[in-house]
């Protein structure tokens, strides 16, 4: 069997898999049975063994603390080479000077010294057609949660669901969201406070328990009925 691999003063000649280019000194010179890796920059990839495969690290150092992780991504000197790098990621992404991932399928942009990040045009998280600067998009989980890093505090999570408005609050521990809603605003212009379903469209609804249901009884009604 032909094996295809490129080294220029780097990769490993027992390589068995093939498809690789290393371009650097001591770039991924310990790969022995991956495939598909591209490593450009000296010691890129370097603790790259076994079957790591199909990940690409440039920049002098890119992707050294990998041993067995596939389908990587380090753009950037010493991106993917700290001791907090995860070393058999999978999927991961790390663009920037001393970036690195610490999880599966995560991507960073640039390391903590960065102080802005500047994007152009629409942002989508959770679509593909953003039509606004920031677009949030899911029909499972709240779309936006502020929170406070103290422990023990709880978050404050928005979700439009139906298109009606829900403000509730998430535990600090379980990141469950709270069934019943500090505000709610529906499409049909009703407000409830402490309530998910404001009884009138034209009311403001204030559950005068948090326990009581949705009925008229523990509702305070102020507006029109």
């Amino acid at each position: 069997t032909t094996i295809y691999n490129l080294f220029l003063k780097g990769g490993n000649i027992t390589n068995t898999a093939g498809y690789n280019l290393a371009v650097g000194e001591f770039a991924l010179v310990n790969n022995t049975a991956g495939s598909s890796n591209v490593a450009l920059g000296y010691t890129s990839l370097y603790n790259s063994t076994g079957i790591s495969s199909s990940n690409t690290a440039i920049g002098n150092g890119s992707g050294r603390s990998i041993t067995t992780g596939s389908g990587n991504v380090f753009v950037g000197d010493s991106s993917g080479f700290d001791a907090s790098q995860k070393i058999d990621a999978e999927n991961s992404i790390a663009i920037g000077f001393q970036t690195y991932t610490t999880a599966n399928n995560q991507v960073v942009l640039g390391n903590s010294n960065i102080t802005e990040t500047l994007l152009r045009g629409n942002v989508g998280i959770g679509t593909t057609t953003p039509r606004w600067l920031l677009q949030l998009a899911t029909s499972t989980a709240p779309q936006l949660t502020l929170s406070d890093p103290t422990a023990g505090v709880s978050h404050w999570s928005f979700r439009n669901a139906g298109g009606n408005l829900y403000l509730a609050t998430s535990s600090p521990s379980t990141f469950a969201t709270n069934t019943t809603p500090m505000l709610t605003f529906n499409t049909s212009g009703g407000v409830g406070i402490r309530t998910a379903s404001p009884l009138s469209s034209s009311a403001l609804n204030i559950a005068v328990n948090a326990d009581s249901s949705t009925s008229a009884n523990g509702i305070l009604m102020l507006g029109t009925t």
